[in-house]
């Protein structure tokens, strides 16, 4: 897969009963070298997740999102670009802002983290199409 930014995908996975670690895994096979899987215990906690992932990340830009894409990833052109505009150490988006807001895109439990990465893939791959 050619893309334009180089990435790294972190996947946190806490025992969740969705499929999130098979399809990981899967992922994880397809992409070799771009993904890695975390695995915690279950219920430890949506911010210690978030503290978990930051100890492994290796790149220079950090996105967190969420595989329900309530965080959408087509959004982390505009991030990388608000960055460039200052060298800001932080660009964050809120629902709380004008503009801002949550998708309201929710998938079936078993589709949710395969949607998400395929919608990473396109955004850092540089093509059109939506999830």
């Amino acid at each position: 897969m050619r893309s334009k930014q180089a990435y790294e995908l972190i996947i946190i996975e806490d025992s969740s009963p969705d499929g999130t670690l098979e399809v990981a895994e899967q992922l994880q096979d397809i992409y070799k070298g771009c993904i890695s899987i975390l695995s915690r215990p279950p219920k430890s906690g949506l911010g210690t997740a978030y503290i978990d992932g930051l100890k492994h990340v290796k790149g220079d830009f950090v996105f967190i999102l969420d595989a329900d894409l309530s965080h959408h990833p087509k959004f982390i052109p505009e991030f990388i670009e608000k960055q460039a505009e200052g060298d800001f150490d932080v660009v964050s988006g809120s629902r709380y802002i004008p503009g801002g807001g949550v998708s309201k895109i929710r998938w079936r439990l078993q589709l949710r983290p395969l949607r998400c990465f395929e919608a990473f893939r396109r955004c850092m791959a540089g093509t059109s199409g939506e999830s």
